[in-house]
């Protein structure tokens, strides 16, 4: 069993409707990764990999430039998604990456 169900008695009836939950869950996202605390469909592991110190200058630099990007986005409140995705792109234009 998962760590997911771990310290859960079965026999506890708080504890059975905290087991159907994640047991819907598992059925709606996939398993439950106890590395990341997310289910499948949420799973960040893989992004584990990508560490800003281990990036290139180059890649830093954009890194940063999309981080960027992303908090006048999000203090904005006005904008929609494709606004950031579009302003993404153009400065990954103009950078030559594309």
């Amino acid at each position: 069993m998962s760590k997911l169900y771990e310290n859960l008695d079965e026999n506890n009836p708080a504890h059975k409707v905290i087991i159907e939950i994640n047991k819907k869950n598992e059925e709606l996202y996939g398993p439950y990764h106890s590395e990341c605390g997310l289910f499948q469909a949420y799973c960040e592991c893989e992004f584990h990999e990508i560490r800003f110190n281990n990036l290139s200058e180059a890649n830093k630099e954009i890194y940063s430039d999309i981080e960027t990007l992303i908090i006048y986005w999000a203090n904005d409140g006005t904008k929609t998604a494709g606004t950031l995705t579009r302003r993404i792109m153009y400065m990954l234009n103009k950078k030559n990456v594309l």
